[in-house]
């Protein structure tokens, strides 16, 4: 390498790349260039050439790697090359964004990883080069560059099976096909090829792939004769590079508490993919786990055939985790134990779970994976998670440290790593490609392109201002034992789901047992025996702020090393263990000897089950543990380069040399202890007894061990002489099994403690998780926490390993096991035997030995003082802040020249951190500089705009979205879209801006300088570009100056502080306010304007005073952005903020419901309206609109009519001067001088989204309309812009003579200006980007070059011919201009003008593209009215202040929930979505914007409640018990919805009743809590079409039995038909003397009762038993066909052979069979799926007759509530018969398998009785209930007829249901569900004369806010109104208020009586719990239900609850 170095003599290796993925050339050069630095080697490169057709992975690589071009699509070289033969063209690639890029000549090396899917094994239809698949044309496209350009090397990588070798090739096929190897020796290249794999270059992973290095030949020096001796040799000198993987893949995974295993992407909003049926893999499963003897348990994650599962609490939630992976991961558990004797519970092993267990049989060496993919899923049995993408990277060995993959997906990653080539095979490949054939390239021809290594800028402004002083990391600040204790309870992990940072949000509980804690959430497998306990929990930051105060950064341990140490070393060498070599131990006590002489330096702290503090050095490792029981120091001997399975590397990782437990009150001070290794043999007598339980293998259902068992009691006793030489430790005593509690094989014991210690506990323990489990041991220890791979678990001492837990072997009989003749349950017995216990030392006392810290050795800090001044900079010069100088204790390993700054940047700031952190970290944070510090300093800078700093935002291009009508006519709307050229040079100079922040390093003459430097100034930029983006108040406001202030701040405290809890928003009120005496009683503002003023309420008029306030004396508000820039090692942030004062005249009305905003409004209409009036006159011109005095108030559409008549009534006086609009046509008949003359116009605002207004907007601004399928962002865009274009004609219109005089003029200007658009349109189209696309949607280059229509791949889609445009048909009158101008224009647009005031009502239920006019209209004034203002989040804030015209700043897509982030995500443009994940926001950041959200919060809103305490209100939840039959489909459903994790499960549709009725029940929502919550509400539902709809429940409950029986009767015919077919094939087969060995095996299955039902075995033995019987050979003709017949749909005659399977060539007939078998197995499923939920309806009309119930177990006959109903089976078991997890019941000698979990058993007392008169509707019992109670039928309730109802429900399935059961009582309803009659019917109801009986309002939508109704009392929800997301409780909190609000405020003159229907027992209780925070209760002789307040943290549920309320959380 030195040689190849000095012939570059600095001149850089030109590279290109196509199709790396992954950069894994680039990546293995940048690393191997730091080691060359270290070692003194100047190597340097140049990508010029970057090629990757897959977006993601392309912005992957724009992210991390600087080449200058980055290519889509390498097959246009193919295209070019077909349009330029001649070669004489400039050849160009498209890039990334769509802009075009001259393909670079001279390369010195390309490597190309051309696609494998045409090669791939996984392939079964593969391609050759030439079969114009994508491998041959990325091939091809590869070879077309290498032709013309002629780099000198060549490296190409592909998997093994492409044709590398042409001799192979052409042996191998027919055809005339040439091999790589001679493709390239045919164009003048030397090719050697090499098969290499990734295990033998570091990396344990087999990844088997294909090399080739191919050498120019007339650029090699040395000729061409040498050039062939050296590829001869070439791989010699490669094989020579090998170096097998020396550690296990275990050690290279993530811990399994790491932060980063979390999943932090975004979602890629992909629909989810319906899982894919596998009864042909199920059938194949249950093969194996026959063959294996392995039964049917799934005893990891308690799956079922039902898809109900409980997955072990250690879990890491895992997309994919389907029946067939769920499957799998069991039976390979049950495999590892009868097989490999492990419990991969806690011996891990990697599983490969996309394959099949018969196909992966878990074979592969322990601590080597399997070849990554892009889709498979290798799985780590101890961690319970998939192995991540990251973690993928890293078996390809990729440094996470190096690149960054923040925000990119699981799927992404994965992809990317499958897809990789391995960057220690590539390397090594390539740099010995590049030593062995250096003569190739030309470096002396090309010195003028050497790359200086330039020294970072380090004349830091400022330096001069730093204060010095001295300090040493030994310093620390005591603190007491008991202190640290305390501290540390309250912040350890309770939870695995904790992690290392977090606290759960949940109720923690402990089990009484082993102590171990968890969430109620996860803490269910195993199940422990969990107790809820209370604790006081603070956040883990604080423990590690006190703890690295109270700790000394670095140790000299030189203290603990003495005469007394050494001489127990040298007396330790003679006390060898069993097994070590005298040379292995020797080492041991040398190893320790150093340690003992070092000193170790602070690393990290660390949390789990206890806090962890690790010190190290190259000999010594220090660890401090602190948890909740004590403090304790342990030192070991550091042996990082020893490896993992020698004697030495065991023993000194295991025990440590010394510890120390403090008691006092510094944590430091203590007596040490020395570890003596002598060995001690502890004789003890082990006594095995008590009532026998089942073995382990027994309870996991091993066949082979179901007559195995143990006793549970382990009794330890000393026996012989107990004069012993050490102490014995504590171990003896009684132990009890307790197989919840897990460890390995169930085995944990627990001896009885004294309460609130932690017990001693024996269990199985699998020594670090690996190596031979006959090694592995019993143990005693305390802790039983999961440890991280390689830590070992903390014993006392183990059993010898021969020592196993006696088994007794019992005797099946016909009555049971039994032992020695006596039952299990009364067998009596013991084991007692002799055990001689190994000690492996000792601990011995050393007094007065302590830690040397020594401080003498000061260092130099110098920082910044806390008061700073300003330093004038510009942009990229940087100021110092922290400097430190100190002789260096190590040599440096950083890649760094000596004299020399280094930046610390990704690629080595793990080195240094690692060895220098302990020297800096006490004083890196700066007193002043806190993050409670308020410490700005302003910035003075004239900087407009910084293009260096913040780069301007893409701009917009248009063009035309083409689209077909119905009629088939062509459509053409116009879209924005960004200029992808543009896009690029923003997206790089975002990349290439200055950096904020910047520490660096240097390193001279053993002394180490290290420095902190900020450049304030680019922030301050960023800030400043921020805040004039977001626009200059063009609604409403103005801005009080053109100055924009700057300032800045340093925080050094960033991620170390405890920030305050979020506050929720909160509303001031009016309350201080002191109202204006014109407008109070007796006064009115309504003078002059009403014949009868009304006088305001005291409180409206405080409201009303506010408002004037708001209005004539604006203030002005501090709008603002922040930037901010942070670096999380140093824990340092910098902050720029940039504001500027702005008034805006209005403010947002969020007075309770009732108030009377609607007057307020009015109100200052009236008192303002002459001030406006006289403004507007003595206004100057308003540019681009039209001015008015009048307000206009926008509306929900059925809120028009009431604000007409509120304005009547108040404004009596002027009502002819108010408009109302609620269709365009009325717009139509209008003109501008009508808004002129008016004083209020009242509009509907979903008239300006009305088709015919948006073609009028369109038309008005000359565009052509906007595409309404665009992006919301897109449709913005395009509004911005018409309304722009608006503005410039209405100005043209209103002052432009050659206009006002010509009325044609303005329409000829229209048509020009639409022609324009269509033009632009034309120009700039869209650019559509290459695709991925393998397989049939493959198209070839060639064929792509070829076509003579349409764009070629990747070019941007430009028009040869101008599309043609519609013809432009004027809507305007612009004729009508010609006497008074403008002002008798029709149409007028709400845009034309500026209106004196714009009133937005119920502004919160504005979808995107109502809130677009709304937002952009001027006025002088703007009003928002809501009395639930969404105030959940800062997104919501915003969202009011953005349509009042105040920018809050931009968004943190970083933390957005992910509701609020898909509807975001919708918005942005492509460099909007690139650029969205560029920087994270800090915490700080976040509380900063939301701190500024409430300041906008003040000042511009109020809200006030209004008193209707005068008004009673009843509110009533009522119980309503559903029936039987209710309850019985709603269990079924219940059941579905658990399965699946409550989300709906995409499969293929089905025909039986159940599948039916639960289609119809999810097809609401994904969400299964929907389908739950429609169940509740209503119960018909027709099965098909063609059945009677059922009279009552009872009814539908016969009918529901008689369909299910019926379809059963129907599933068995369709079995006996396929099992008829395949005995006919079996026949076939014997015959030609074939079998299958599936159809037999599943026969036998089948009839021995595998598939666990007593009923369906029998008919199928029945039908079984009759084929012999039954069979006719000519029963062929049921199913095939011959050849001949052409006319019949049945398939072919089974004859002859078939390769479909691969290379077995089955005959036909035993493919048919095996088919066939599949199809049985599934049919038999179904049958038991079918025949169980037919039970199960027979069982509860046997309830709801009133028949006898007997237990189906012990026979007796029972009472109801004496008797529990197994849902899952439909058997009755009585209260004397025990239920377990399974039904167990036996008929005969078939045994009921099915699953029965909590919520599964139901007490027959609860299914009640339904006598059939009481059952009138076939709708169920709440819709029953709601008709009876408007009818006034249901006891304790009154509603006279007289009286009208506001009904409320959710969902559109209820309304339909609610309507028809209203229809046929003849009950009288409206609905406001047309946005056409709303209005009107809302007016019909309102007038108490109508007749209207019931109003059905839909809760939560537009239509159920704003609404006078106080002419009805009753108020009743049929459902509750269920929410989620982020916001889902302050949804649901305004959504009641808002709809009791309608009958309950000023003017009711009754007592409003709310009912909430709630079906018990039901998730609707569970929910309403919830929401309510409290227990819902009957109470005797009342349906009206109780409510009790929750207490805090408690777990009740209440008796009311669900069956599955412990399953089920809700958001919010």
């Amino acid at each position: 390498m030195g040689n190849l170095a000095l012939k570059m003599n600095g001149r850089p290796l030109k590279v290109g790349t196509f199709c790396s993925g992954t950069e894994s050339p680039i990546l293995a050069m940048m690393m191997l260039q730091q080691h060359f630095k270290v070692m003194g080697i100047e190597f340097d490169f140049e990508q010029l050439i970057s090629a990757e057709i897959k977006p993601a992975k392309s912005a992957f690589i724009e992210k991390n790697f600087s080449s200058p071009i980055n290519a889509r699509d390498i097959t246009e070289m193919i295209m070019q090359a077909k349009r330029d033969p001649t070669r004489t063209k400039e050849w160009t690639l498209t890039t990334a964004y769509g802009g075009k890029a001259k393909v670079p000549r001279d390369l010195d090396l390309l490597i190309a990883g051309f696609a494998c899917d045409d090669f791939s094994n996984l392939n079964s239809k593969r391609k050759t080069l030439d079969a114009k698949g994508e491998s041959g044309d990325t091939f091809y496209a590869t070879l077309e560059y290498v032709d013309r350009y002629r780099p000198k090397m060549v490296i190409l990588e592909n998997v093994i099976g492409a044709p590398w070798i042409h001799a192979k090739v052409k042996k191998k096929s027919t055809k005339e096909v040439i091999g790589i190897d001679e493709q390239f020796r045919q164009m003048g290249y030397e090719a050697v090829f090499m098969k290499l794999d990734t295990k033998d270059h570091y990396l344990p992973h087999t990844r088997q792939r294909g090399y080739m290095v191919c050498i120019l030949r007339a650029a090699f020096k040395t000729g061409a004769v040498e050039l062939a001796n050296r590829a001869e040799t070439f791989p010699d000198l490669v094989n020579t590079l090998k170096r097998p993987a020396s550690v296990p893949m275990e050690a290279m995974m993530l811990p399994f508490d790491s932060p980063l295993l979390e999943v932090t992407a975004r979602e890629d909003g992909s629909n989810k993919r319906a899982v894919m049926p596998w009864e042909k893999c199920k059938l194949g499963h249950q093969e194996y786990v026959l063959s294996h003897n392995l039964g049917t348990h799934h005893p990891i994650t308690l799956w079922d055939a039902n898809g109900f599962k409980v997955l072990p609490d250690y879990f890491k939630p895992t997309a994919g985790f389907t029946d067939r992976v769920l499957d799998s991961i069991d039976i390979s558990h049950l495999r590892n134990i009868v097989l490999k004797m492990i419990d991969d519970r806690y011996y891990n092993r990697f599983l490969e779970l996309s394959q099949n267990v018969y196909r992966f049989e878990d074979a592969t060496r322990t601590g080597i994976i399997g070849c990554v993919t892009p889709n498979n899923f290798l799985f780590l049995t101890q961690r319970g998670g998939r192995v991540s993408g990251l973690e993928a990277l890293l078996s390809q060995g990729y440094n996470p440290n190096w690149v960054n993959t923040s925000n990119m997906s699981e799927a992404l990653l994965h992809d990317m790593s499958g897809n990789a080539m391995t960057s220690t095979v590539v390397g090594t490949f390539m740099f010995a490609a590049l030593i062995h054939f250096r003569e190739v390239f030309n470096f002396e021809d090309d010195r003028a392109e050497q790359i200086e290594d330039t020294e970072p800028q380090s004349d830091h402004l400022g330096r001069e201002l730093l204060e010095s002083h001295g300090s040493h990391p030994a310093k620390y600040l005591p603190i007491s034992v008991e202190q640290i204790t305390a501290l540390a309870k309250a912040t350890v992990r309770l939870c695995v789901c904790e992690g290392r940072n977090l606290l759960a949000p949940r109720q923690i509980q402990q089990c009484r047992v082993c102590k171990t804690t968890s969430c109620v959430k996860c803490g269910h497998n195993p199940e422990h025996c969990y107790e809820p306990i209370l604790i006081e929990r603070k956040e883990p930051v604080q423990f590690v702020n006190t703890i690295k105060k109270a700790l000394p950064f670095s140790i000299n341990l030189s203290g603990l090393a003495s005469d007394e140490t050494t001489a127990l070393l040298h007396e330790a060498r003679k006390h060898m263990p069993f097994g070590f070599a005298q040379d292995s131990w020797n080492g041991v006590i040398d190893k320790m000897q150093e340690a003992l002489a070092s000193t170790v330096s602070y690393r990290d702290v660390r949390r789990a089950e206890c806090f962890q503090a690790f010190y190290d050095s190259s000999s010594a490792l220090l660890k401090l543990e602190v948890s909740p029981a004590g403090v304790e120091w342990l030192l070991y001997a550091n042996v990082p380069d020893e490896p993992l399975g020698t004697d030495l590397g065991k023993y000194l990782r295991r025990f440590p040399i010394a510890r120390m437990q403090p008691t006092g009150d510094d944590i430091m001070k203590g007596l040490w202890q020395f570890w003596d290794p002598h060995q001690t043999p502890l004789h003890v007598t082990i006594t095995s007894s008590g009532p026998l339980e089942r073995s382990f293998e027994n309870e996991r259902g091993l066949v082979e061990f179901s007559s195995t068992f143990v006793y549970p009691n382990v009794s330890i006793s000393l026996r012989g002489n107990n004069d012993l030489e050490f102490p014995v430790p504590d171990i003896l005593g009684d132990y009890v099994r307790f197989s919840g509690c897990g460890q390995a094989f169930n085995s944990l014991h627990s001896r009885k403690t004294i309460d609130g210690q932690k017990p001693m506990l024996l269990f199985f323990h699998h020594h670090l998780s690996s190596g031979n489990p006959a090694d592995h041991f019993f143990s005693f220890s305390t802790d039983i926490a999961r440890k991280c791979y390689g830590e070992n678990l903390a014993t006392v001492c183990s059993l010898p390993p021969s020592w196993r837990q006696p088994k007794v072997i019992a005797t099946e009989t016909i009555s049971g096991f039994t032992v020695d003749g006596a039952s299990i349950a009364r067998y009596v017995g013991s084991h007692t035997e002799d055990v001689d216990i190994m000690i492996d030392g000792h601990w011995v006392d050393l007094p007065n030995h302590n830690l040397d810290l020594n401080t003498d050795d000061m260092i130099t800090y110098r920082r910044l003082p806390a008061k700073i001044s300003h330093l004038e900079s510009t942009c990229g010069h940087k100021r110092a802040v922290f400097e430190m100088m100190a002789n260096a204790p190590l040599q440096p390993s950083l890649a760094c020249r000596m004299d020399r700054w280094t930046l610390i940047n990704r690629t080595n700031k793990t080195t240094f951190w690692k060895e220098y952190l302990f020297m800096l970290e006490k004083e890196l944070v700066l007193a002043g500089h806190c993050e409670s510090d308020n410490s700005w300093s302003r910035y003075h800078d004239d900087t407009t705009v910084c293009l260096a700093c913040a780069p301007p935002p893409t701009t917009m291009q248009w063009t035309f979205n083409v689209k077909k009508s119905k009629n088939g006519k062509e459509q053409q709307k116009q879209v924005p879209i960004e200029d992808p050229e543009q896009a690029s040079f923003n997206e790089r100079a975002i990349k290439n801006r200055p950096s904020a922040i910047q520490s660096m390093v240097r390193f001279s003459d053993n002394r180490l300088e290290f420095r902190i430097a900020v450049d304030p100034a680019t922030l301050v930029h960023r800030a400043r570009a921020s805040i004039l983006l977001g626009g200059s108040c063009s609604r409403t406001g103005s801005l009080v100056d053109d100055v924009i202030d700057t300032s800045y701040r340093i925080i050094t405290d960033n991620g170390k502080s405890v920030l305050p809890p979020v506050r929720e928003f909160t509303l001031r009120s009016t309350y201080d306010v002191i109202a204006d005496p014109t407008i109070a009683t007796p006064n009115s503002p309504f003078q002059g304007y009403s014949k009868n003023p009304a006088e305001l309420q005291f409180q409206q008029a405080k409201a009303l005073t506010w408002m004037l306030s708001q209005e004539n004396d604006t203030k002005p508000f501090d709008e603002q952005a922040i930037s901010e820039a942070f670096d999380d090692d140093l824990g340092y942030r910098v902050e720029a903020k940039a504001t500027r004062k702005v008034k805006i005249a209005g403010g947002i009305l969020a007075q309770a419901v009732g108030f009377g905003k609607t007057i307020l409004i009015l109100s200052i209409i009236a008192k303002n309206l002459e001030k406006l009036e006289k403004e507007i006159d003595d206004a100057p011109h308003v540019i681009g609109a039209i001015p008015t005095a009048a307000t206009l108030v926008l509306v929900p559409p059925h809120l028009v009519d009431q604000w007409g008549s509120e304005a009547k009534a108040f404004v009596d006086q002027i009502f002819k001067d108010v408009i109302v609009i609620k269709t365009f046509r009325k717009l139509q008949g209008l003109t501008v001088k009508n808004y002129k003359n008016a004083k209020l116009v009242i509009a509907g605002w979903d008239v300006c989204i009305s088709p015919s207004y948006r073609k009028a907007f369109a038309q008005f601004a000359g565009k052509v309309e906007c595409d309404l399928t665009a992006p919301p962002r897109a449709k913005r865009q395009w509004y911005e812009d018409a309304l722009k274009a608006v503005e410039s004609n209405i100005e043209k219109f209103t002052m432009d003579p050659d206009y006002i005089n010509n009325p044609t003029t303005p329409e000829e200007l229209l048509k020009s200006q639409f022609e324009d658009s269509v033009k632009e349109a034309n120009q700039h189209s869209r650019f559509v980007p290459s695709k991925h696309v393998t397989g049939s949607k493959y198209v070839s280059a060639e064929t792509r070059a070829a076509l003579s229509e349409g764009p070629q791949a990747g070019e941007k889609r430009k028009r040869d011919v101008e599309e043609a445009s519609a013809p432009f048909e004027c809507v305007f009158d612009f004729a009508a201009m010609a006497e008074r101008g403008i002002d008798d224009l029709n149409i007028p647009l709400f845009e034309f003008m500026k209106w004196g005031r714009i009133v937005i009502d119920e502004h919160t239920f504005a979808n995107l593209d109502q809130s677009r006019m709304l937002e952009f209209s001027k006025c002088y004034n703007i009003w928002l009215l809501s009395g639930t203002p969404r105030l959940d989040n800062f997104h919501d804030v915003k969202a009011m202040a953005t349509l009042l015209g105040v920018n809050l700043g931009r968004d943190d897509h970083s933390i957005m929930k992910a509701d609020v982030l898909r509807k975001k995500m919708s918005q942005l443009t492509s460099s909007e979505k690139f650029f969205m994940y560029q920087e994270s926001a800090s915490v700080a950041w976040q509380r900063n914007r939301e701190d500024h959200a409430q300041a906008f919060l003040d000042y511009f809103v109020r809200q006030d409640f209004v008193d209707v305490s005068n008004i009673k209100c009843k509110e009533m939840i009522i119980g309503i018990n559903q029936s039987a039959a209710e309850k019985a489909m709603y269990m079924e459903l219940e059941d579905y919805v658990i399965a699946n994790d409550f989300q709906r499960k995409a499969t293929k549709a089905t025909s039986d009743s159940k599948a039916q009725l639960i289609k119809e029940a999810t097809s609401e929502s994904e969400d299964g809590r929907v389908a739950l919550l429609l169940k509740s509400s209503a119960f018909g539902v027709k099965i098909k079409e063609s059945d009677a709809t059922a009279k009552n429940a009872l009814e539908m409950c016969e009918v529901i039995e008689e369909t299910r029986t019926r379809e059963y009767r129907e599933m068995l015919d369709r079995f006996s038909h396929e099992l008829t077919k395949a005995h006919w094939l079996k026949v076939q087969a014997d015959l030609t003397g074939e079998s299958c060995v599936q159809y037999n095996n599943w026969a036998t299955r089948a009839a021995d009762n595998h598939y666990g039902d007593h009923s369906t075995t029998v008919d199928i033995r029945s039908t079984l038993g009759l084929l012999p019987e039954k069979y006719d050979f000519d029963d062929w003709k049921k199913f095939y066909r011959k050849s001949n017949d052409t006319k019949s749909e049945l398939p072919l005659y089974p004859e002859g052979q078939t390769a479909t399977h691969g290379k077995t060539h089955l005959s036909r007939v035993v493919a048919a069979l095996r088919s066939s078998a599949s199809k049985l197995n599934k049919y038999c499923e179904e049958l038991v799926i079918r025949k169980r939920s037919l039970r199960s309806f027979q069982s509860v009309r046997s309830i709801q007759c009133g028949r006898k119930l007997f237990c189906a177990k012990c026979g007796r006959q029972a009472k109801p509530n004496n008797i529990t109903l197994l849902g899952q089976c439909g058997h009755l078991f009585c209260n004397h018969c025990s239920i377990s997890t399974v039904c167990g019941l036996y008929e005969g000698k078939d045994k009921c398998t099915a699953t029965v979990a909590p919520h599964q058993r139901i007490s027959c007392a609860s299914l009640g009785t339904d006598p059939g008169s009481d059952l009138d509707s076939e709708l169920g019992s709440k819709l029953d209930y709601i008709v009876n109670l408007i009818q006034n039928k249901i006891p304790g309730h009154s509603i006279p007829a007289e009286e009208k109802v506001l009904v409320f429900v959710q969902f559109a399935k209820t309304q339909e249901k609610l309507e028809d059961a209203l229809k046929k009582r003849n009950i009288t309803f409206l609905t406001l569900t047309k946005t056409t009659s709303a209005s009107r019917n809302l007016k019909e109801f309102q007038d108490g004369k109508s007749g209207i009986k019931v109003l059905i309002m839909m809760i939560g939508n537009e239509t159920a806010s704003g609404s006078n109704l106080t002419v009805a009392r009753h108020v009743i929800f049929l459902q509750t109104f269920y929410t989620t997301g982020s916001s889902a409780r302050q949804e649901y909190d305004s959504a009641m208020t808002q709809a009791i609000g309608r009958a309950r405020r000023l003017n009711q003159e009754g007592t409003v009586m709310v009912y909430e229907l709630l079906a018990t027992n039901t998730i609707e209780v569970d929910y309403r719990q919830h929401r309510g925070l409290c227990i819902l209760q009957p109470q005797i002789g009342s349906d009206v239900l109780a409510r009790a307040q929750l207490p805090a943290g408690s777990a009740q549920r209440g008796p009311l609850a669900s069956s599955i309320v412990h399953r089920t959380s809700f958001d919010g």
